[in-house]
C-alpha cells in the first residue's frame, strides 16, 4: 500500500487524524448551529460599531435626562493632552476641550491602549509615525487594544473559529476521501498547516497588542489573514473536486470562494488605501478589517449548517478501499 494513504486512518496519528466523534457529535446538536450563528451576528456588529462603542463607553450615554452608561473616560484616561497624538495631525488638546475632559485643571486624554475600546475621538499614533509626522488610520486592532477589547473579540470569535476545526478539519472526514488518495492526501496536510498556523498567529495577534508590540502584531496579522485566505480556498477545491458532492456543496464551494475573494480584496484595497486625515481616510482600513473578519468568520457556519452529512464515506473506509 502506498504510504501517502496512511494519513487517512484515524488509527496512524498523524496530522490530519480527526475524532470522529468530535465531527459527529457536533452535527447532533442542532441547537449549536443557531447559537454559531448568532454569535457570528453578534461579531459582525461587534466589528462594525466599534467607534460607536468606543464613545459610548468612555463618554456615556445619557437618554431623557437619565444617564444610561457612566462615562468611563476619568477612570481610564490618564495621558496628558498635549501628548497626545493624533493620527489625523489634529491637535489632541483642541479635542480634549471640546469634549471637556479636564482632571484636576488638566486636559487629559486616552493614550494608545487606554479607554475601554479605545478613544474614537481621535486616532492615537504610534511612536514610529508621529515622529516622522505621518497620518495613521482606525483599525480594528487600535479598538481592541484593551483588556474589555481584546476579551470581547476573543468570546465573539470563539465559535466561528470552531466552526473552522469541525469542518475545516472535519471536511477530511467528509469530502477528502472522495477526491483520491495522492490528491487528498496533499490537500488535507495543507488544511491542517493552514488552519494550525491560523491559530497560532490569531493568539499571537490577540496576545501582542497594538499599542504593546506593534512590529509583532502586524507580522501576526499579516500570516493569519493570509493563511486563513488559503485555508478557505483549499476547502473550497477539496468541496468542489469531491466526486460525491451534491448540488448545495458545489454552490457552497462557489460561495466560499466569492467570499474568500471578496474579502482579501477589500483587505489589500483598505491597506493601499492612502492615509489621510479624511474620514475615509481614517477609516478605510477599518472598513476593509471589518468585512474581512465578517465574511471570513461566517464560512464556519456556512460550511457548517450546509456541508455534506453523509456519513457513508469516512476516513477508515477510504483506507480499505486503497487496500482492496
Amino acid at each position: 500500500m502506498d504510504p501517502k494513504v496512511q494519513p487517512f486512518s484515524p488509527s496512524t496519528g498523524a496530522l490530519l487524524t480527526v475524532d470522529p466523534a468530535f465531527t459527529k457529535a457536533l452535527k447532533y446538536f442542532p441547537w449549536l448551529k443557531a447559537v454559531m450563528w448568532v454569535q457570528w451576528v453578534a461579531f459582525t456588529l461587534y466589528l462594525f460599531t466599534l467607534p460607536l462603542l468606543s464613545d459610548a463607553m468612555n463618554n456615556g450615554v445619557r437618554l431623557g435626562g437619565i444617564q444610561i452608561i457612566d462615562p468611563m473616560w476619568p477612570k481610564l484616561c490618564k495621558t496628558p493632552a498635549d501628548q497626545i497624538h493624533c493620527g489625523s495631525l489634529q491637535n489632541y488638546t483642541e479635542i480634549a476641550v471640546a469634549l471637556g475632559r479636564q482632571v484636576d485643571g488638566q486636559y487629559v486624554g486616552c493614550g494608545c491602549g487606554e479607554g475601554v475600546l479605545g478613544d474614537n475621538a481621535c486616532m492615537v499614533n504610534i511612536p514610529q509615525n508621529y515622529l516622522a509626522g505621518k497620518p495613521d488610520g482606525f483599525s480594528v486592532s487600535y479598538y481592541i487594544g484593551t483588556g474589555p477589547g481584546t476579551g470581547s473579540m476573543a468570546a465573539l470569535s470563539s465559535l466561528p473559529i470552531l466552526g473552522m476545526w469541525g469542518y475545516g478539519l472535519g471536511s477530511y472526514d467528509q469530502w477528502l476521501p472522495n477526491a483520491g488518495p495522492c490528491f487528498g492526501w496533499y490537500l488535507g496536510r495543507a488544511v491542517a498547516a493552514t488552519l494550525t498556523t491560523f491559530q497560532l498567529a490569531y493568539g499571537g495577534f490577540l496576545m501582542c497588542t497594538f499599542c504593546v508590540y506593534p512590529t509583532m502584531h502586524f507580522a501576526f496579522v499579516g500570516t493569519f489573514i493570509a493563511s486563513l485566505a488559503l485555508h478557505f480556498v483549499l476547502i473550497a477545491v477539496i468541496i468542489c473536486y469531491s466526486r460525491s458532492k451534491t448540488a448545495m456543496d458545489s454552490r457552497l464551494s462557489l460561495a466560499i470562494m466569492v467570499i474568500t475573494v471578496l474579502g482579501s480584496s477589500l483587505m489589500v484595497i483598505g491597506t493601499l488605501w492612502p492615509t489621510s486625515p479624511s474620514w475615509m481616510g481614517q477609516h478605510a482600513f477599518w472598513l476593509a478589517e471589518c468585512v474581512g473578519l465578517s465574511t471570513g468568520s461566517l464560512i464556519g457556519p456556512l460550511v457548517f449548517t450546509y456541508g455534506s452529512t453523509d456519513e457513508s464515506t469516512t476516513a477508515d473506509d477510504a483506507l480499505l478501499h486503497s487496500e482492496s
